[in-house]
């Protein structure tokens, strides 16, 4: 029986289903065949309890800041900052892109914001700059993938609570693994541009980087402040989802002016979209690993 189980959930996974999907047929095929002695009743339970972490409220705080991030402009500064260091080395361009994708993680903690944030401005740069369309969607996608890593990482709050594990401990744990990557990844950058032949575009003076910086100050203070009010003790994970979206709403609808009022309905909508979905994978989970 666990031979046919894993079996069916390998073919689901390779039929491209969700991991969700797996997770679910199969505590749905332990159940029905016997192979454990429980019923509905005891797999709903389990599933509740699996949510029912308090610590699990940093997760939509965390998503709503990052999507607040995401309607406003501290994506465009964050580019400009690394660009402005960046763009006259081979490779310049997806090198941006890279290590901005692993900034932006380090603001929001979410992939899903990453993607949307970095995809949007660099994509087109990089078709324009001659770099194919399968590069950049793959550079975009899989460097976004550092926010996993680099804390304040909602992969890591959700691990932490379902395995029991200090977050903070996690998060200290992802950082080092998290720069590797991004160092990695514009490794990969530097010398396929090389392969590809692509010119680097004219070397940016001091005083478009020391302006580039200064217009990115109040962004990169985000995770200092999130990650250094954790380990300094002065809040827990759930109360640095707080501070983050309170920050996150300062910087954007009163200082910078770029998010409305009237847009944080539709913004804390497509929170409440990504947090389900988030959610329905945790509770299933933790029903799977009962059985």
């Amino acid at each position: 029986m666990t031979l046919w189980l894993g079996l069916i959930m390998l073919v689901l996974l390779l039929m491209g289903f969700p991991m969700v999907v797996p997770l679910a047929v199969g505590t749905l095929f332990m159940m029905f065949t016997g192979m454990t002695f429980f019923g509905p009743d005891q797999m709903v339970s389990w599933m509740i309890t699996g949510v029912g972490s308090w610590v699990l409220a940093a997760v939509p705080m965390f998503i709503f800041a990052a999507d607040i991030l995401t309607k406003g402009h501290t994506a465009n500064r964050l580019l400009d900052l690394v660009d402005s260091f960046t763009r006259h080395l081979r490779g310049g361009l997806p090198i941006t892109t890279a290590v901005s994708c692993a900034l932006f993680g380090a603001v929001s903690g979410s992939t899903q914001a990453t993607v949307v944030a970095m995809g949007g401005p660099m994509r087109p740069r990089l078709l324009a700059k001659g770099y194919p369309d399968s590069f950049a969607l793959a550079l975009i996608i899989n460097a976004s993938d550092v926010a996993l890593l680099i804390p304040p990482s909602i992969g890591f709050i959700v691990y932490g609570v379902v395995m029991k594990t200090s977050i903070g401990d996690l998060f200290l744990a992802g950082i080092l693994p998290g720069l590797l990557i991004m160092l990695l990844f514009a490794l990969y950058c530097y010398i396929g541009a090389r392969i590809q032949k692509i010119t680097p575009e004219p070397k940016a003076s001091w005083g478009d980087r020391l302006v580039a910086l200064r217009r990115t100050l109040l962004p990169l203070g985000f995770p200092v402040l999130v990650v250094g009010g954790i380990y300094g003790g002065y809040f827990s994970a759930v109360e640095a989802s707080a501070v983050a979206v309170a920050y996150a709403f300062v910087l954007e609808v009163i200082i910078y002016r770029q998010v409305s009022l009237r847009d944080l309905g539709s913004i804390a909508l497509s929170t409440g979209l990504i947090t389900a979905v988030v959610f329905v994978l945790v509770d299933v989970g933790a029903a799977f690993s009962q059985t």
